[in-house]
């Protein structure tokens, strides 16, 4: 079984449709061989990603994702996804799409993360974008509510 959670920790409110959300948590980690999985979305703003960003990963930049997984070695995927709505925003507006776009990949890119995808190098960056795009088109149900 997949289990998969929504906290929201920003003051606007954000509302996710949690059936679309775990949709997409079911559909990517089924296509990828796990039929049990916890996923934790928490969505936040610049400040709080960024202050994991440091803390984690001794980085100082402004990100749209972090993922943390959390799962031991041959255990089914746990995993926490934080976004940040203030560079979803941002970035709807910096690449012309709706908001509800643009969650719906940096939802997608943070799931393919706790897959054990990766986006360092150019050419791994060019897979996940065209993974993105291949999930994106498989589940078009609205996101935001």
């Amino acid at each position: 079984m997949i289990n998969s959670m929504i906290e929201d920790r920003t003051t606007d409110s954000i509302n996710i449709n949690q059936k679309v959300f775990h949709l997409y948590c079911e559909t990517l980690l089924k296509e990828y061989g796990h039929n049990a999985g916890q996923v934790s979305l928490i969505i936040s703003n610049d400040e709080e990603i960024s202050d994991l960003k440091i803390k984690y990963f001794n980085e100082y930049l402004f990100t749209d994702v972090i993922t943390f997984n959390l799962e031991e070695e041959n255990e089914p995927i746990e995993g926490e996804i934080y976004i940040s709505w203030d560079r979803i925003c941002e970035n709807a507006i910096k690449y012309k799409v709706t908001t509800s776009l643009e969650i719906k990949r940096v939802i997608i890119h943070g799931l393919l993360h706790l897959l054990g995808f990766n986006d360092q190098s150019i050419q791994e960056k060019t897979i996940m974008t065209q993974l993105e795009d291949k999930f994106i088109g498989i589940i078009p149900e609205p996101i935001l509510i």
